[in-house]
């Protein structure tokens, strides 16, 4: 294969992506559409909140006098599922006795207690039981497998009816190229480093503010500041946003409870993209459910449109195949 040739093989490459990324955008599906394809694939868009305490059903491994691991015994791991189901039943006693959950768990050093939101359902007997339509609040149960028992508290179920975010930002990253992690300045340039994008995040917030201080100037400032560049050619927009979606972060200020539209604020985000993020809060989008069910029908129509067009393609095989494999 030839220089030119692989230039073009990934220059089409290139462009079908963007003509399927395009494709995919202007699909539209009304909220009938939505409600439809929700009602018949509830279990893939439901979460439930509730609450578990798990007590491990196995035993310890071991080290013998040489160091070597040593497995537990058949007995050893009987007598440790035995004790699992007999502190699960107790503790279940003592919830249904009036104790909150994570109350009980306190008399238990090797109980791991948890508080779960939106758990998604596995199809597992756990998960058949906290999806079952005729769960109400504060049903209680001891679900007991191989590894272990869990004590299970029952909250609620359904799809996730928050409101999706819009909003835009504007990245300054921190310039680490040429830091040798290895110097013993590495922390003192690194930081140097972190501290520049913060004076420049700070700089672009008052320039903002000292401006119009609109949504339009601060779209305007994104397309020439940021350094984001799935966001700096639209204004630093990001829409229908779910939590989780972004860096914690950049998260935790979108959906903190008091957000309102036209606030701003300065965020770090240490990681992948270290950095600091000007925010501009837009305002709430659509539900949860529906981006969810919306993304879901636009991968499956797109999947389907670029399998009919390599199904209809006409594709010849040349001698020159014969060096590939």
């Amino acid at each position: 294969m030839t220089v030119s040739t692989f230039k073009d093989m990934i220059r089409l490459v290139d462009v079908a992506s963007h003509y399927a990324s395009e494709y995919s955008e202007e699909l539209s599906y009304t909220a009938s559409d939505l409600e439809s394809y929700y009602n018949d694939n509830k279990s893939s868009f439901n979460v439930a909140s509730y609450e578990s305490l798990y007590f491990k059903g196995t035993a310890d491994s071991t080290t013998d006098a040489d160091g070597n691991t040593v497995a537990p015994t058949d007995e050893e791991n009987a007598a440790a599922k035995e004790k699992a189901i007999a502190d699960a039943d107790a503790a279940l006693k003592l919830y249904q006795a009036g104790d909150p959950l994570e109350t009980v768990s306190l008399a238990y050093e090797s109980a791991t207690y948890s508080n779960t939101e939106a758990g998604s359902n596995s199809g597992d007997e756990a998960s058949e039981w906290l999806f079952d339509e005729s769960r109400a609040d504060g049903d209680s149960t001891v679900i007991t497998t191989d590894s272990g028992s869990r004590v299970l508290v029952f909250h609620s179920a359904g799809r996730q009816e928050y409101a999706s975010r819009d909003v835009r930002h504007i990245l300054f990253m921190a310039d680490t190229t040429g830091l040798d992690s290895k110097s013993e300045t590495y922390e003192a340039d690194l930081q140097a480093a972190k501290d520049a994008a913060k004076a420049k995040a700070e700089d672009a917030l008052a320039q903002w503010k000292s401006g119009d201080a609109t949504e339009d100037s601060f779209a305007a400032l994104a397309n020439e500041l940021s350094e984001d560049g799935g966001s700096n050619t639209n204004g630093g927009l990001y829409t229908k946003v779910l939590k989780g979606q972004m860096v914690t972060e950049f998260n935790n200020w979108l959906f903190d409870e008091s957000r309102k539209p036209g606030d701003t604020g300065i965020v770090f985000n240490e990681g992948r993209y270290t950095g600091y993020h000007v925010m501009y809060f837009v305002g709430d989008n659509v539900p949860c459910w529906q981006v969810q069910v919306e993304n879901t029908l636009r991968s499956r129509d797109t999947e389907a449109w670029q399998k009919g067009l390599t199904d209809s393609a006409d594709v010849v095989e040349l001698s020159g195949m014969k060096h590939v494999g």
